[in-house]
C-alpha cells in the first residue's frame, strides 16, 4: 500500500499504521480492493482538484473512471511485453536459421512463442470485456467506513445549502446583471446545489431551482419572469423516467405564461443508447444526471440548452466520436472522456490513478 502522506510503500502485514504516522483506513484485501491512497485519488478526480463541489454519485463514478485507467494502463503494458516477445522471437529464429544458434536454442523460442501466442490472444479479447463499476451497496460501505473513521471528503455536497428566505450570495455577480435568459427546473435540491454552487447558472444567464420552489429567493424571481412577456424557455433537468417529470413541470407554469418547456432528460428511451450510461445503470436505478462528472455535465447541459437537445442523445453522440477517435491509434475501444476538453478528466493528467 502507498501511504497519501507520505508517498512511501507500506507492506500489510506491517499494520495499519505507517511509519510516518499515517493510520491506514481502507484495505486492499477487501472486496473492492480499494485504498486510502486510491481514495484520496478519487476524491481529486471528483473535485478537479478540489476546484469543483460535487455529489455522492460523481464520486462513484471517478472510481470506475480511475478503474478504467488503470486497465487501459495494464492493457498497455500487456501490449508492451507481447511486442518484445514477439522481437525476441523473431530474432532467435533468425539466429537459428543462419545457424549462428544451435538448434537447441529451440527450447528457448518455443516458450517465447506460446507466451507471444496467449497475450495475443488475450489483447485481442480485451477491449471485449468492459471495465465493470464497483458494486455499489459495497461502495456505499467504504464511504461509511471512511466518514466513520472521521476522514472528511472535501467539496463533497451533503445537505441543502439554501436553508432560509434570504438571498444567498452567488459565486459571482448576481445573475440579475446577466439577464434571465432561461429557467432550468430540476427534480432535487441536490442537482441545484451542483450546479450554483459551480457557477453554471451565471456562465449560462439561467435561474435554477426545483418545483418545491428550492432555493426560496429565486422562487419569486423566476414566476415573475415566466409570467413576463416575452417568457423565457423552461428547461428540464430530472433523473431517468418515462416523462412523469414534464408533466408535473407542465402543472408548475402560470397558466397565462407562454413559456416553451424543453426535457433535456433523462429518459428512459435515451440511456439505454449510451454505452456508459447502461453500464452505470447496472448498478444505479434511476440514473441521475450526476452520473456525469461536473465538467462532463456542465459541458453536456450547455450544449442540450443551447441545440435543444436531450443530454442522453448528446452523450451518445459523444462517445460514437470518441469510437471513431480511437479506432485511429487506440486498439481499446471505450467511451474516452478526454473527448471533453477538461485537463483534469482525461488520460493525460499526470496519471494519478492512486497506484
Amino acid at each position: 500500500m502507498k501511504c497519501p502522506q507520505c508517498s512511501k510503500n507500506h507492506h500489510y502485514s506491517a499494520g495499519p499504521i505507517c511509519k510516518c504516522g499515517y493510520h491506514f483506513i481502507l484495505s486492499p484485501k477487501e472486496d473492492l480492493k480499494i485504498t486510502d491512497n486510491l481514495f484520496h485519488a478519487i476524491i481529486r478526480r471528483a473535485s478537479g482538484n478540489q476546484t469543483i463541489r460535487y455529489t455522492r454519485t460523481q464520486l462513484y463514478t471517478a472510481s470506475y473512471r480511475l478503474k478504467e485507467l488503470r486497465r487501459r494502463k495494464e492493457y498497455k503494458r500487456a501490449l508492451f511485453t507481447t511486442l518484445i516477445c514477439f522481437s525476441l522471437m523473431v530474432l532467435f529464429a533468425v539466429l537459428i536459421g543462419t545457424s549462428i544458434l544451435p538448434m537447441g536454442a529451440v527450447v528457448v523460442f518455443f516458450p517465447l512463442g506460446i507466451f507471444a501466442l496467449i497475450s495475443t490472444l488475450i489483447l485481442i479479447c480485451s477491449p471485449f470485456f468492459k471495465t465493470k463499476p464497483h458494486y455499489f451497496p459495497a461502495w456505499e460501505n467504504t464511504l461509511r467506513q471512511w466518514t466513520a473513521a472521521g476522514q472528511s471528503i472535501p467539496g463533497l455536497l451533503t445537505n441543502p445549502t439554501y436553508q432560509d428566505d434570504s438571498p444567498t450570495p452567488w459565486p459571482e455577480n448576481d445573475i440579475n446583471s446577466y439577464g434571465i435568459n432561461r429557467i432550468l427546473l430540476c427534480d432535487s435540491t441536490e442537482l441545484v446545489d451542483l450546479l450554483t454552487l459551480n457557477g453554471f447558472h451565471t456562465a449560462n444567464g439561467c435561474l435554477i431551482l426545483t418545483l418545491d420552489d428550492y432555493p426560496h429567493h429565486v422562487a419569486d424571481r423566476a414566476l415573475q419572469s415566466l409570467n413576463a412577456t416575452p417568457a423565457p424557455d423552461v428547461f428540464l433537468l430530472h433523473q431517468e423516467d418515462n416523462g412523469e417529470f414534464a408533466k408535473q413541470a407542465a402543472q408548475f407554469l402560470p397558466e397565462q405564461s407562454a413559456a416553451k418547456i424543453h426535457d433535456l432528460g433523462f429518459l428512459k428511451t435515451q440511456t439505454q443508447s449510451s454505452k456508459f450510461l447502461k453500464i452505470m445503470s447496472k448498478q444505479i436505478s434511476p440514473l441521475t444526471p450526476d452520473i456525469f462528472l461536473y465538467p462532463n455535465l456542465s459541458s453536456l447541459l450547455g450544449r442540450a440548452i443551447n441545440s435543444l437537445q436531450t443530454i442522453g442523445s448528446l452523450a451518445t453522440e459523444a462517445e460514437r466520436k470518441a469510437y471513431q477517435k480511437s479506432t485511429a491509434h487506440d486498439p481499446i475501444l471505450i467511451y474516452e472522456t478526454s473527448f471533453w476538453s477538461i485537463d483534469w478528466d482525461s488520460d493525460d493528467d499526470g496519471g494519478d490513478d492512486g497506484e
